[in-house]
């Protein structure tokens, strides 16, 4: 089975201040996420090998620290069906084409481990319902949930309480994402952050016209990723100095992303940027 995981961009993120034990490690934050036009392709079949094997290719996936999310889903759901229902989960041969980069902001390996959730669900017909599968998805990302949804929402909490949400600002414009060779940390990024309390509600911001978007819509991230990575501003500086309606950082890692209501410049933005990956697709408002 074929499916294409895809990646997402944060139209806006706060990082929101208030008592943590309710969800010991991690920040209150809320963030609208929005379906990217840019896929990873994962391919899962049966294998008549006694374990699971996960093979790679395309964009390189750094070493250690449980990056093999696919992996780890797949070894979740092993674990459920054997503790719950006394089924085994039958061995796997896993393919996976990287095209989302690692530490972009893009939540490629979150969507991968969804995908590979509802995949398997679906392969071996274990009719787990969707509430069950948020719940698994939920143990391996706090993003990871929104990726077996199809359709942009506003994201809380810890990144785990999702409704749907869609702004007709943006509908018919072209989103433009620039990725520098560069990996963040998002446990380094969080440790880092200092929240605070918003002053607007965010689906408040969303509901303005698109053109105060840049001076309200903020991610609470690019202060400290600015300062450290002086490549990343200048990043955002070209999208909005040629002509896009907004423009931010993605989450908290390294991609920039900007709206743009007319065609944007690609060959220029390549001439500015030619060390970095640039993706141009539609938006998908629904």
């Amino acid at each position: 089975m074929v499916v294409f995981p895809h990646a997402k961009v944060n139209l806006g993120l706060q990082i929101i201040s208030g008592p943590r034990d309710f969800i010991p490690g991690y920040h209150r934050i809320k963030t609208f996420m929005l379906v990217a036009g840019l896929n990873d392709i994962l391919e899962v079949v049966p294998s008549d090998n006694t374990e699971t094997h996960l093979f790679t290719s395309g964009i390189g996936i750094p070493p250690g620290k449980g990056n093999n999310l696919c992996l780890r889903a797949y070894e979740l759901l092993r674990s459920e069906l054997e503790d719950f229902t006394k089924k085994k989960l039958p061995p796997v041969d896993i393919y996976l084409h990287k095209c989302i980069p690692p530490g972009s902001g893009l939540g490629g390996g979150s969507s991968d481990a969804a995908f590979m959730l509802r995949t398997l669900n679906d392969m071996f017909r274990l009719n787990l319902p969707h509430e069950r599968l948020l719940k698994l998805a939920a143990l391996l990302g706090s993003d990871c949930g929104f990726f077996l949804h199809k359709e942009s929402m506003i994201s809380a909490g810890k990144g785990d309480i999702l409704h749907p949400f869609s702004t007709s600002e943006i509908k018919g414009c072209e989103l433009v994402i620039i990725i520098p060779p560069v990996n963040i940390s998002t446990a380094w990024a969080y440790s880092k952050c200092s929240p605070k309390t918003p002053v607007t509600l965010l689906e408040d911001i969303l509901a303005q016209p698109l053109d105060k978007w840049q001076d309200n819509l903020k991610n609470d991230f690019e202060p400290l990723i600015f300062e450290h990575y002086p490549i990343i501003r200048k990043i955002k500086q070209h999208l909005i100095e040629t002509g896009s309606s907004y423009a931010s950082l993605s989450g908290s890692g390294s991609g920039v992303f900007g709206i743009y209501s007319i065609s944007p410049p690609l060959a220029q933005l390549r001439q500015l940027h030619p060390d970095c990956m640039i993706i141009n697709t539609g938006i998908d408002v629904s």
